[in-house]
């Protein structure tokens, strides 16, 4: 029944641009290739990970409530930030050689960009590798410029998560969690935003089962509308740690401290509902006893 309806829930909200599963089979050092599952129509499916960054092919300790690509697999990304710490974190999408220049990046941000008729959402699936309260943020995803527009996914220096949508002209919108995040535990994660609309932040504490689940959670929205912007520059997509384009320099930096065993980037708004569906759709359909 939970796999019909993601099914269901990706026909219903168009395209995913973007998704990892992280179910290899073998591990994969640092400067290697992750392959994405799914990726948009001529984009590259190649991601790169950067020099404190691998990918582990072991158990995430799930249960065999969730589905069988989340039991195994994940993302291992180190922290710090500060100039010493520049491209040593993350996994960033690499160039179509069959596109035309830098469009192998258009081919995702236009599908999912902040111009005033796109929006899009993303969903990961992280687990604390500290409590994440120490002087550093903690990036998960991360695009775009930081005068034409931006979207990032971090907890910051404190503990809090921001959901930070950037528009022309460094005009921020957030949308803001706290929390205690547990290391060893999982957390889904859910952002979205659109031109003219609030954004939204979800969080769920995933248990042993999708009904334990439900009832751990958080769910805001922005105080102001998401900026609207040019269409965004031809940035990457940047997973487990946060991207910065300040038109002279481009970087990856702030690691997730931490596991990724899923991400998605989807080219449609989500709300609350949405995104509890999709957590849904990732229970297994029949789980063992």
């Amino acid at each position: 029944m939970a796999l019909t309806l993601f099914a269901t829930v990706l026909s219903s909200r168009a395209d995913v641009v973007a998704e990892w599963k992280f179910d290899g089979t073998a591990d994969v050092a640092a400067g290697g290739v992750v392959n994405l599952d799914n990726a948009a129509a001529g984009a590259s499916k190649d991601s790169k990970l950067q020099s404190d960054t691998r990918f582990v092919a072991g158990s995430t300790g799930m249960s065999a409530s969730w589905a069988s690509f989340l039991k195994s697999g994940f993302l291992e990304v180190g922290a710090g930030g500060g100039d010493g710490n520049k491209n040593r974190f993350g996994l960033v999408t690499q160039d179509n050689p069959a596109g035309a220049k830098n469009g192998q990046f258009r081919r995702y941000l236009g599908y999912s960009g902040l111009s005033p008729d796109k929006s899009g959402s993303v969903c990961v699936i992280v687990s604390p590798g500290s409590d994440w309260t120490t002087a550093t943020r903690r990036g998960f995803f991360s695009t775009g410029h930081s005068i034409d527009g931006s979207i990032s996914l971090a907890v910051q220096k404190t503990g809090p998560l921001v959901f930070r949508v950037g528009g022309k002209k460094e005009k921020f919108v957030d949308a803001s969690v706290t929390r205690t995040w547990l290391p060893g535990k999982w957390y889904f994660i859910g952002a979205s935003w659109g031109g003219g609309k609030k954004s939204v932040l979800v969080v769920y504490e995933i248990g042993p089962d999708l009904q334990s689940t439900l009832l751990k959670s958080d769910s805001v929205e922005s105080t102001e509308p998401c900026p609207t912007c040019e269409q965004p520059r031809y940035d990457p997509l940047v997973v487990g740690a946060n991207w910065y384009n300040t038109g002279g320099e481009c970087f990856t930096n702030e690691g997730a401290d931490g596991r990724l065993a899923y991400l998605r980037v989807d080219n449609t708004f989500a709300d609350a509902a949405a995104f509890k569906a999709i957590l849904t759709s990732l229970a297994a359909a029949n789980p063992a006893p």
